[in-house]
């Protein structure tokens, strides 16, 4: 199958137009051409043993399997600068805490955009818990601080460089909704008595980053797959899962050993091939080494050269709650009770950063928040102009799922339950929002109506 055609891109539906709820100013940048720049860093961010809880298992971690790292590639041309920061951490450290890092970058080394893309480890210390409480985290203050350096230390070690794109095939990844007359059922591909389960996606996106002599400097990879294999272990490590497993390896197979950084896609409803969580070292092991085997395929295929002309767009949008504050008051009245996750995530309104980054006209990122399904890849790939876009979730905020229309009516985890927390159809405004965009960078709107004369439009404007 040839991932570099068009021909793949699922889905023949396109978008709806729909109204957007925005709040707070749009960031812009045009598209500037110029030599293109790139650095990269990475920063130890594992957590002290002896006092965070653990996403997967709930109790308190004791030691570290492998470390959390924070992995940075700032991009540059002309004046436009873009980082993007991969986290081995289960959601981003949420703006109200890192925005002050974001304005002082600003101030300090002119970064326009900097956007934070979880990986979402289970295997990480609990992020999921709302601003008030992660502030009172020592481990917090610190983090911040050091990938604020490495963002730094990033844009100063930025050297020329050529882009290019490749892609390989992995099936580690499985849709884990099955839905059936009786509802939905969640469970892994070989689950017994049921049948493999679509929209999944097998492609493996390989950015691949070399200096101007041909040096490798870095293999960015883009992938959906909850990381979640470790997760039935009751593990009491920390670790970055497979991701962290196809890093290593993919560092040690390729020429000059680049730093090989992992953007999480739209794993919203995706998990492990066999089982919804996995059975621990032997998964991993397996997971990790097969898709380490589509970077390096992925890296050898790359082709269609960026080395040039950067840009990106950004915006908080505003979407009121899924479920309404009175049901929801009425429901902990009665009970007495509430899912702690929600109620420590309960808003009337959420804020939504979302955002869209061009490299040339080759590759554009959709930047989401929350846990978008797979299904909104597809869309990206049926209705953007580029063919290579890539929808990245799990950015600047942790906002729940983002379930497609039709999953929110068919239910079931992810799609209906106290996990899901922004209004319905939040997703498809994210995308409508970031296609838009994508189209407006690269200059496909007209600034004035067809068939109107430039000069009728100035005497009138007089």
């Amino acid at each position: 199958m040839d991932f570099e055609d068009a021909g793949v891109r699922r889905g023949a539906a396109r978008i709806a137009s729909c109204a957007i709820l925005m709040a707070g100013c749009l960031a812009t940048a045009p598209v500037l051409r110029g030599e293109l720049r790139a650095g990269v860093a990475r920063v130890d961010i594992t957590p002290p043993l002896g006092k965070y809880t653990l996403v997967a298992s709930g109790k308190i971690a004791t030691a570290v399997r492998d470390p959390l790292y924070a992995k940075v590639i700032v991009f540059e041309t002309g004046t436009t600068r873009v980082a993007i920061v991969s986290l081995d951490l289960v959601g981003a450290f949420p703006p109200e805490l890192f925005d002050e890092y974001r304005r002082r970058l600003k101030q300090e080394a002119a970064i326009d955009y900097v956007v934070l893309n979880a990986s979402h480890t289970h295997t990480s210390l609990d992020l999921e818990n709302n601003a008030t409480e992660l502030r009172k985290w020592p481990w917090m203050a610190t983090a911040m601080e050091q990938v604020y350096s490495a963002i730094l230390q990033a844009h100063r070690d930025a050297v020329p460089v050529r882009l290019s794109l490749g892609y390989g095939e992995s099936t580690i990844g499985t849709n884990r909704r099955w839905v059936t007359p009786e509802g939905v059922k969640t469970l892994g591909r070989n689950s017994p008595n049921k049948q493999a389960v679509e929209p999944s996606d097998r492609r493996v996106g390989v950015l691949r980053v070399d200096r101007q002599d041909g040096s490798a400097l870095a293999a960015v990879v883009h992938y959906a797959c909850h990381p979640v294999a470790l997760m039935a272990n009751d593990s009491v490590a920390y670790s970055a899962d497979y991701v962290g497993e196809m890093e290593r390896e993919v560092a040690e197979r390729l020429p000059g050993h680049p730093e090989v950084l992992f953007w999480q896609g739209a794993a919203g409803d995706i998990n492990m091939r066999n089982t919804i969580e996995g059975s621990g070292e032997p998964e991993v092991k397996q997971y990790g080494h097969e898709l380490a085997e589509a970077v390096v395929t992925g890296w050898g295929r790359a082709s269609k050269t960026i080395t040039d002309a950067l840009s990106f767009r950004s915006e908080t949008l505003t979407f009121p709650s899924r479920w309404s504050p009175k049901a929801v008051a009425a429901v902990a009245k009665e009970t007495g009770n509430i899912d702690r996750w929600f109620g420590l995530n309960y808003l009337p309104q959420y804020p939504a950063p979302v955002g869209s980054v061009l490299l040339g006209k080759e590759l554009a990122l959709a930047l989401l928040p929350g846990e978008p399904f797979i299904d909104f890849q597809f869309r990206l790939d049926a209705a953007s102009p580029i063919q290579n876009t890539w929808l990245l979730g799990y950015c600047d905020r942790v906002d729940g799922y983002l379930p497609t229309i039709r999953a929110a009516s068919e239910g079931g985890y992810g799609a209906n339950g106290p996990e899901t927390l922004l209004q319905v159809g939040a997703g498809e405004h994210m995308v409508t929002w970031a296609l838009v965009r994508i189209y407006e960078q690269l200059g496909l709107f007209s600034p004035l109506p067809d068939g109107v004369p430039r000069k009728k439009v100035q005497a009138a404007g007089k």
